[in-house]
């Protein structure tokens, strides 16, 4: 159908202006919008639905006012960068940042341990197992976010107590061959530790010990993870 307009109007089929006046100059609507001016926006929606539940979107502008933005579902992060014309999209891998979270802990838990046995426990090293499993984390995650803070936190409390329990054995195991001879096998003093630990009046100074490890793990979650709340509002 076409339509003919005297006063130079034109919307949205084969329509002329007797004046010469073409809208497609100013505004062209086709599934999306681009002005000719200093911006230009353009719009992209994919929902797949049951197709493995991921959402994603996407946008920019370009011109005076530019910026990229992109968000998707739990296997991608949201980027915003201001002056770009493209979007910057990061993958996740929260399996297996867990997995390097683990790892993390348990290399801390090793330090800690091995300071324990010389006879010290430090609280700096609970927060150095803490940032040990954050970095774990990180690193094969991707990036760092909040589940990897608290994933962190709970590794990080759980592996100092075998750490702390290991290092008292060893304390008691080198007391009681210097004591009695070396009759006595580590393994043999760690099956044995509760006995010992009630004998010696060990039981105080351990839980002590992990209460330590445990506020300075607490206070080292804290500040990390205000630090990713905070830096988290600050892109979106």
């Amino acid at each position: 159908m076409d339509y003919n307009n005297m006063n130079g109007t034109n919307s949205a089929g084969n329509t002329n202006n007797a004046d010469g006046m073409n809208n497609a100059g100013n505004a062209n609507n086709a599934g999306y919008m681009n002005n000719a001016g200093n911006a230009n926006n353009a719009g992209y929606t994919n929902n797949t639905g049951s197709a493995g539940n991921m959402d994603s979107g996407y946008s920019f502008q370009s011109g005076s006012d530019a910026f990229a933005g992109y968000t998707a579902g739990s296997n991608y992060t949201t980027y915003t960068n201001s002056g770009a014309t493209s979007p910057i999209i990061k993958e996740k891998h929260r399996g297996l940042g867990i997995l390097g979270a683990l790892g993390g802990a348990l290399l801390g838990g090793l330090i800690w341990t091995g300071i324990g046995c010389l006879g010290f426990i430090s609280g700096w090293i609970a927060i150095l197992i803490f940032f040990l499993a954050q970095a774990g984390y990180k690193k094969l995650n991707g990036e760092q976010d909040i589940l990897g803070v608290i994933v962190s936190l709970v590794f990080g409390l759980l592996v100092i107590i075998p750490a702390t329990y290991a290092s008292y054995g060893f304390s008691l195991w080198r007391s009681l061959n210097d004591e009695f001879g070396s009759g006595f096998s580590f393994f043999e003093v760690l099956l044995d530790m509760p006995m010992y630990m009630e004998r010696y009046g060990l039981w105080s100074d351990f839980i002590k010990n992990l209460v330590m490890g445990y506020a300075f793990t607490g206070i080292a979650a804290i500040y990390v993870g205000a630090a990713t709340l905070t830096g988290r509002k600050k892109t979106k």
